[in-house]
């Protein structure tokens, strides 16, 4: 036997090696039954949902078109709607467990169980009782109450994910957005910050009228920030609903408000008042009017408000961009005008040729998308001499005329101490009937010089070629 000893031994561990190998590459066992379908339903035919817990019961359901927190101050949280849709439209089990359990506790599946009514469009009604993690704690146990998909009272295991909410703060139930809202909605903003106020009215789609500080049109970018501030609060805490008196919060009467109409006739409007104390980062309590609730909000909330009269005026002086522009006319001083048109997918000289290179393109570009850097009454040092008139067409029949005026520089210092400064380009420029008077930078009147210089060229290719057809021998 000594002879085969460590054959034997060889043999063993081969056949030790070989079980090992098959035990980690076995296939999965394929269960003869798959796991129960739980839930099926479209996900936009959830009209309600009640979660009774030990300690609250909280009912969210759709009236009118809009999730309400029926008997509650504060509005639902459109995200937890939407996670509750989500998780429980496809809901299936991961294993069955056990039918009607006598020891339901044992599953955490009791008394103090959570149990969830779902109420769809059609009046069909889903339930569910919500137990406790299973060992492992990547699942949950739950027992289905009503549905006509799987076994009512059997217990099942599901995912994680669909059921650890339920034991949220309710808190996490409502909306930590307190004024969402599309700023295209908006039709005024009044702010009263500082002892100041600033009101906006809109006058078009784009366009925007200031009313205070001064009369003025309104910088569309500017109106659009201080509306996205506010429609992008977010709660940090629920500090005190229906509180009565909000002096413990320092919002008196001389706080800062800010309303913003909606079309509909809604307005929203924010009270702001004390800073917290050492916190990172900076927070303070705000107030929204329509909930009579009180919050904790980030405290920089202020800073897009706190704008002069010049900041807020609107220095976009055409609104326009390239492509809206069909048709320009350059007319110099004393001189024919030079008119380009576009087609589909070129521009073209006064006599129809092609204009190769991106020179219309950019002229167009610039006057189309002006903008101002100073306002004047009167012009500094006179209006002249005048550079050019530049006419434009757009696509919306709509049209505008552009005078260019004197021309300068200025220097302009560095940032970076010990490099000089630079220069840069000045221009008055007067835009159709309007008496202000606007300083701009002079890239219109550059790319307007390269349009004389390529006409010119243009022009001399075209005597020469007239000349060879009638003296070709010259």
């Amino acid at each position: 036997m000594r002879r085969f000893r460590g054959s034997i031994l060889a043999l063993g561990v081969l056949l030790l090696v070989l079980g090992i190998a098959w035990w980690l590459d076995r296939s999965e066992a394929v269960p003869e039954v798959s796991p129960d379908t739980l839930f099926r339903f479209d996900k936009e035919d959830l009209v309600a949902f009640t979660i009774v817990r030990p300690d609250a019961t909280i009912e969210i359901r759709r009236i009118d078109d809009r999730w309400t927190a029926v008997g509650r101050s504060w509005r639902p949280n459109r995200a937890m709607i939407r996670r509750v849709a989500h998780q429980l439209h496809d809901l299936d089990a991961r294993a069955n467990v056990i039918d009607d359990p006598e020891a339901p506790e044992v599953y955490g599946l009791g008394s103090d169980a959570i149990e969830v009514t779902l109420e769809l469009r059609g009046g069909e009604r889903l339930a569910f009782r919500v137990g406790d993690p299973n060992p492992t704690s990547v699942s949950y146990y739950v027992q289905v109450l009503s549905s006509d998909q799987a076994e009512i009272g059997r217990v099942y295991v599901v995912k994680k994910a669909s059921m650890d909410y339920y034991r949220l703060d309710i808190q996490a139930f409502r909306e930590d957005r307190i004024a969402t809202f599309d700023a295209a909605d908006a039709v005024s903003l009044v702010a009263q910050i500082d002892g100041g106020q600033i009101e906006a009215e809109r006058t078009g789609p784009l366009t925007w009228q200031l009313h205070a500080p001064v009369e003025q049109e309104a910088s569309r970018d500017k109106i659009r920030l201080m509306l996205g501030r506010i429609s992008a609060l977010r709660a940090l805490a629920f500090e005190a609903d229906a509180p009565g008196d909000l002096a413990p919060w320092g919002i008196g009467e001389d706080a800062p408000r800010i309303a913003i109409t909606l079309g509909s006739g809604e307005v929203i409007a924010v009270r702001l008042g004390d800073m917290l104390p050492d916190t990172e980062p900076p927070q303070r309590y705000a107030y929204l009017e329509a909930d009579d609730a009180v919050y904790v909000v980030k405290a920089g909330i202020l800073e897009s408000f706190r704008l002069s009269a010049d900041e807020l005026r609107n220095r976009v002086l055409l609104g326009k961009h390239a492509w809206d522009v069909v048709a320009l006319q350059v007319t110099p001083p004393a001189d024919e005008p030079l008119r380009l048109t576009k087609t589909s997918d070129d521009w073209r000289w006064p006599d129809g040729a092609v204009i190769s290179g991106s020179t219309p393109e950019r002229v167009a570009g610039r006057a189309a998308e002006l903008k101002a850097i100073v306002f004047h009454e009167i012009a500094p040092g006179g209006f002249g001499p005048e550079f050019a008139t530049v006419q434009l067409w757009f696509e919306d029949q709509l049209e505008a005329t552009v005078r260019l005026g004197r021309r300068w520089e200025i220097e302009v210092p560095d940032a970076q101490e010990g490099i000089g400064g630079r220069t840069e380009g000045r221009q008055l420029a007067r835009i159709d009937d309007r008496e202000t008077i606007y300083e701009i930078d002079d890239g219109l009147a550059e790319v307007i010089e390269d349009l004389w210089r390529e006409h010119g060229r243009k022009l001399e290719r075209d005597a020469d070629k007239r000349l060879d057809e009638v003296d070709p021998g010259n």
